[in-house]
């Protein structure tokens, strides 16, 4: 590449003029170059002409530095080999007076080129590879570290501004450490995971943390770790989630401030006051349904059977501050008020209400579990249900744990990732692990003579339901036999709020011809059952749940399961250590083989007939709702003699 093939420079930014006295220099600053014209800055590299037929030449066979010098060119460098007037020329007479023997070559000619000195006229002119002083006639040239200084502030000011894509900031960190502050990392990679653009591993997003980590934190600073650190698009849609695989490594940077300690620390219950005179002898239970999916109706039902009262209060309805699930600056300032101050900023009548309570149920461990945690009185026992989003939130760290009685998780993979990700804190309470109620009306389903071809999925449309996998099951089945079809029942993508590149994938995939005519699609309802009559095999290909209801209520309606080892939880016991372990199916490398060959097990008539029995019979065995019942009652109660 000639200089002459390179494009003119821009007409917006600064004016650089950058000296390099070789090949080497020009190398090292060659990335640096390229993010001053990204940023429209007008650089012109002042270099030997033999140092750029060497990078020139070296380029061609190296494809990297081939598409760094294709980068410098599109964004106009101009390239200019300095050389010294004739000594005719009074300008070349007065240098050829000054010159010494100790001049070097380059600098000799960089001062007796009327190019040069016309250039640096009205430029920022650097030298970052000299050490020595030069002086251009009235024009400093900054050197060394002042060069350096210089170019990073220059490069600093846009991203300050929010004036480049995160994409580019990152790069900018990455080649120009200096131009990038630990927060403005922090705050660009949130941007790409947020934007489902994310592609550099969790590895570097750890660097990230732990350098803003190590900073001087302000509350905005803490904020952002936070954020960054329970990011929804590193944990609760992907296969893999470092939290869940490596907590105490991924929580590491966040525990090491004084400001999350300040947050999380251990806490010593209240000491205990004189209980109240109750009004009645039933106990009274404050169930708190929480801001996530609305599981709470069963344990109503247990609780009124084992005779208590229970009033169903939504802190969030009534203090919308609670009612955010994602960390933000808000409610972590809100939180840092309610643990170091006690300012809970709840209504009296929730204040007055939680007090009521002998027992509090919270059915999340969320922010209001988190607020009625630090406000519940010693002598009232306090139960939390967590189900598996609550292991991927700070929420959970958050809880005054010393006020919390028992814990009770919706599967024992939920319960393995919550005791891990917690440590080693001192005041947990005992964990017991609960499932799901099942209403005996599944079982009631009636099953068509078409049945067993088709599959089905309920409530299917987020990410973390993976249904392109469902779609590959049937476009794989369809080339054994095109009748195969697959409903889809439940809210889809977009409804949910999932716009990124995975619903966009999805949208494509399903008008592809090998599937298009065979999906039906139900729009929410409230007769689920209604639309499982019908369906031979329901499908969960979600990549992480807690117990997954909806295959449960599908194999009790009489659908054979066909179950994916979830892999977020697979390490701590996955699918196989909630469901009967043959509704599961291996994963392969495309995780579609195992679940194909399931089903063709059972395509024939007489074959799924069997298997849609058995799966009704695991059900009955497995998952006993009276059973399920007594135990929530106890947990909840403290009464291990409850009857059964």
């Amino acid at each position: 590449m000639s200089p002459a093939s390179l494009t003119p420079a821009g007409t917006t930014g600064r004016t650089v003029l950058w000296c390099a006295s070789s090949a080497d220099q020009v190398l090292v600053d060659a990335r640096t170059i390229r993010h001053l014209l990204a940023q429209h800055h007008r650089v012109t590299l002042a270099t030997p002409e033999a140092a750029w037929e060497y990078v020139t030449a070296d380029a061609e066979a190296d494809e990297d530095r081939a598409h760094l010098l294709e980068q410098l060119g599109s964004g106009g460098l101009r390239v200019l080999h300095p050389r010294e007037s004739s000594t005719a020329d009074a300008r070349g007479l007065l240098h050829a007076l000054h010159r010494t023997p100790e001049s070097e070559p380059f600098t000799q000619a960089l001062l007796g080129d009327p190019r040069i000195a016309t250039l640096a006229a009205d430029a920022m002119v650097v030298w970052p590879g000299r050490s020595r002083a030069v002086h251009l006639d009235a024009v400093d040239v900054a050197t060394d570290g002042a060069a350096t200084t210089a170019v990073t502030e220059l490069l600093a000011r846009p991203v300050a501004a929010g004036e480049l894509h995160p994409r580019a900031v990152l790069e900018l960190a990455d080649d120009v450490p200096g131009a990038v502050t630990p927060r403005q990392r922090v705050h660009a990679a949130s941007r790409l995971v947020r934007e489902d653009l994310w592609s550099g591993g969790t590895a570097r997003l750890q660097r990230y943390l732990e350098d803003l980590a190590e900073s001087a934190l302000s509350a905005h600073d803490l904020a952002a770790l936070v954020m960054l650190t329970f990011h929804r698009g590193l944990h609760a849609d992907t296969l893999r989630s470092p939290l869940v695989e490596q907590p105490q490594s991924w929580l590491a940077p966040l525990r090491s401030t004084a400001g999350w300690q300040e947050l999380a620390a251990e806490r010593p219950r209240p000491v205990a006051t004189p209980r109240p005179e109750a009004s009645t002898a039933a106990p009274h239970v404050v169930l708190l349904p929480g801001t996530y999916g609305r599981f709470e109706g069963p344990v109503i039902r247990a609780l009124e059977a084992s005779g208590c009262t229970v009033d169903l209060l939504d802190l969030a309805e009534l203090a919308p501050a609670l009612r955010r699930r994602n960390p933000t600056r808000e409610n972590l300032a809100r939180v840092r008020s309610l643990v170091t101050e006690g300012e809970h900023g709840l209504p009296a009548e929730a204040v007055e209400r939680l007090a009521a309570a002998d027992v509090i149920w919270a059915e999340w461990a969320d922010l209001p579990a988190v607020w009625a945690s630090h406000l519940a009185a010693p002598h009232q026992r306090m139960v939390v249900r967590l189900h598996s989003l609550d292991t991927l939130d700070p929420w959970l760290h958050l809880l005054r744990w010393s006020s919390v009685d028992a814990l009770v998780a919706v599967g024992a993979p939920v319960a393995r990732v919550a005791v891990e990700a917690l440590g080693t804190r001192l005041d947990l309470p005992p964990v017991h692990v609960v499932g799901h109620v099942l209403d005996d009306h599944w079982f009631e389903v009636p099953g068509t003579e078409d049945a067993h071809r088709r599959l089905v999925m309920v409530k299917w449309g987020r990410r973390v339901k993976d249904p392109l996998r469902a779609v590959e099951i049937l476009a794989r089945l369809r080339e054994h036999d095109p009748t195969w079809r697959l409903r889809l029942i439940g809210d889809d993508l977009r409804d949910a709020g999932e716009h990124g590149p995975y619903t966009r994938k999805f949208a494509r995939r399903i008008e592809e011809d090998d599937v298009r005519d065979a999906l039906e699609f139900v729009p929410h309802t409230d007769d689920v059952a209604g639309h499982l009559a019908g369906c031979g095999f329901v499908l969960s290909t979600s990549r992480r749940e807690s117990f997954h209801l909806g295959v449960v209520e599908g194999a009790a309606a009489g659908c054979v399961p066909v179950v994916r080892d979830w892999p977020v939880f697979r390490r701590h016991g996955g699918a196989r250590d909630v469901l009967p372990p043959h509704w599961v199916v291996d994963t392969g490398p495309d995780g579609v083989d195992a679940a194909v060959e399931r089903i063709l097990t059972h395509a024939d008539r007489s074959a799924w007939e069997a298997g849609s029995a058995t799966a009704r019979q695991d059900v009955r065995d497995h998952l006993d709702t009276q059973d399920t019942l007594r135990r929530l009652a106890a947990v909840a109660l403290d009464r291990p003699d409850i009857p059964s």
